[in-house]
């Protein structure tokens, strides 16, 4: 998987020629919001109505926003498909509360 991610990545790069997440995004026409109002959530991807959006916690440093916005950059081109799924997205917004779950699941993805 590890392999399949980098082969991805390296594509990427190769395609929008910058390394930047919110270049990439903006390129793709997906829009980045951040939002204060997060807690302890870092970032997330959705899609509503059709459009693709990346929040990320406003409160984060730069430095660490721009690391959330290539994770979920990832998330948006690897598994878009399932986000625009409604139920996916509900399951997903339940999932917020559960914070324990999904700094699991969150470090498990940043493993691979």
């Amino acid at each position: 998987m590890r392999e399949f991610i980098e082969n991805i990545v390296k594509e990427i790069i190769k395609t929008y020629g910058t390394r930047n997440p919110f270049e990439i995004a903006e390129q793709t026409d997906i829009a980045i919001e951040f939002n204060n109002n997060l807690e302890e959530l870092k970032g997330f991807f959705t899609v509503v109505c059709n459009k693709k959006f990346i929040i990320i916690n406003g409160n984060l440093p730069p430095a660490e926003q721009k690391e959330i916005a290539a994770h979920e950059l990832g998330h948006s081109i690897i598994h878009s498909h399932i986000a625009e799924n409604e139920s996916f997205r509900d399951f997903m917004f339940e999932r917020v509360y559960t914070q324990k779950a999904l700094k699991d699941e969150e470090l498990r993805a940043d493993r691979m």
